[in-house]
């Protein structure tokens, strides 16, 4: 799962649980309001349960002007009594502020019923009985003649004075302070979940992060043996599977750094020993001559003869370091022309014959080429080329006589195809691959002090700076094969 699919799938959980929190909360809040509510209802929207008896002890009982009897006996039935008299003034009254206020109402409205409650009309000889239900206040009122004077009589009852009003204030505010409590829950529920899912995610997260840092830490100490182990199927999967790759990488080079600094100090180590001995036998020679140890002439060109051999050898072997310092910096100079190389190699067979044969070897060429074969070649350097793998072939490949071949061929696709090989012993095959690596000797031994590890090195820098290709192969003897292309002038 990709790190963008986690972080969407997290994030809606997270506010799926937060909405489904506020959802279990709001409907737990909902049925206890509801509960309350309804219970408010229930107890405040009917009439008083004494209303019956109130208004036949309205119609049948008499207590004349004895406002104080007529309020003891409505008393009885948790009604209350007000009187006033035609003029509207108060006569009697023990109502509370609740039953003061629905019957002042219905006062304004006169004997009628209002909107707001429903009327119940008793009638008797004397006396009519209206019931009214305004504000959760049940009210009777009638119409009281005594001493010739017609009284209005109101009996009230309001409970213990609250009114819907203020009943539901009192729910509103128990209702607020609930939400109020239960939505601060609410809150920290969600903070909680938003944190924990938040940290799981930050951990999944920095767990690579803290691998890559503490791989890098290990690399920059020099540990390059232990990779990073990441099993998610993620993003990071694919930067710690670049990281460890880095890191073999980074091994290999370090190991052919290793070997190629080890290489080059037993180069110049080797250098040095070579260069030392000729010398030491120039300085022997000339010193022989000095000292008067050469008495005849001719032991004295004998002398002088072997000291310019040894200055000749020094002389190739500080061409050899010469010319290396230039492969390294980029500054070897190539002179392309275009040239027959058919008779380009005929020439320089035929001018390595006669020192070659002293040496018990023998150089051959052959070609398959029915015509003229151009390439853009530099010559001089190309001869640098042939020269290292005559060479090799004498000091290598331990066989007398030794005969060399140098094939010419001339392919179907007009690439050209130069083939040296020899009837020596050849090279071991886990070795084949590293022939041509810079520094290697195929002898480590160092047995006769010779050879820089330089040669086929050289010799495939050379190749490839014409555009061609070396190989070598084991074919009853060392096969080199150089590959060119087809344009001349091109190779």
């Amino acid at each position: 799962m990709t790190i963008k699919r986690k972080i969407f799938i997290t994030n809606t959980i997270m506010i799926l649980v937060a909405l489904l929190v506020l959802l279990g909360v709001g409907s737990l809040l909902l049925t206890i309001f509801q509960h309350t509510f309804l219970t408010h209802q229930s107890e405040n929207s009917e009439l008083s349960t004494y209303t019956t008896q109130v208004q036949q002890m309205l119609k049948e009982e008499g207590y004349g002007t004895d406002w104080q009897q007529w309020a003891d006996a409505l008393g009885d039935y948790d009604f209350h009594l007000a009187v006033f008299d035609t003029e509207g003034e108060t006569v009697y009254s023990n109502l509370n502020e609740n039953e003061t206020e629905s019957v002042a109402s219905i006062g304004e409205q006169g004997d009628n019923n209002t909107e707001s409650g429903h009327h119940d009309h008793g009638h008797a000889s004397e006396i009519t009985v209206s019931t009214f239900f305004i504000n959760n206040v049940t009210v009777l009122s009638a119409g009281l003649p005594a001493d010739d004077t017609l009284y209005h009589f109101y009996a009230a009852s309001g409970g213990s004075g609250d009114t819907f009003f203020s009943t539901d204030k009192h729910v509103f505010q128990l209702f607020l302070l609930l939400f109020i409590a239960i939505g601060a829950v609410v809150i920290l529920a969600i903070l909680y979940c938003s944190r924990m899912f938040t940290k799981k995610l930050v951990m999944q997260i920095m767990e690579p992060v803290d691998q890559l840092a503490a791989a890098a830490e290990r690399i920059e100490g020099g540990d390059l043996t232990q990779p990073v182990v990441y099993r998610q199927d993620d993003e990071f999967r694919n930067v710690c599977d670049s990281f460890n790759q880095m890191q073999e990488h980074l091994k290999e080079g370090m190991g052919k750094n290793a070997a190629y600094e080890k290489a080059r100090t037993e180069m110049i180590s080797g250098i040095s020993h070579d260069l030392r001995t000729p010398l030491t036998s120039v300085k022997g020679y000339i010193k022989g001559l000095k000292d008067g140890v050469a008495v005849t002439e001719e032991k004295r060109q004998q002398y002088l003869d072997i000291a310019y051999s040894c200055a000749c050898d020094m002389e190739g072997l500080l061409s050899k370091l010469f010319y290396y310092s230039k492969l390294e910096t980029g500054n070897m100079p190539f002179y392309k022309q275009s040239t027959d190389v058919k008779e380009y190699l005929q020439h320089y067979v035929e001018g390595r014959k006669k020192d070659l044969t002293a040496q018990h070897a023998f150089l051959e060429f052959h070609s398959t080429c029915q015509e003229d074969c151009f390439l853009g070649i530099d010559q001089e350097q190309m001869k640098r080329v042939f020269d290292n793998f005559v060479e090799n072939s004498i000091k290598y490949a331990g066989t007398r006589p030794l005969i060399m071949r140098i094939l010419l061929e001339k392919r179907s696709d007009d690439s050209v195809v130069i083939t040296f090989s020899d009837n020596g012993n050849g090279v071991e095959r886990e070795k084949l691959p590293y022939l041509f690596d810079q520094f290697y000797r195929g002898d480590e031994a160092r047995s006769d002090g010779e050879g820089s590890g330089l040669g086929l090195y050289v010799c495939q820098y050379i190749v490839k700076e014409h555009g061609g290709i070396i190989r070598a192969e084991n074919q009853g003897g060392l096969h080199l094969m150089m590959y060119f292309g087809n344009n001349e002038g091109e190779v």
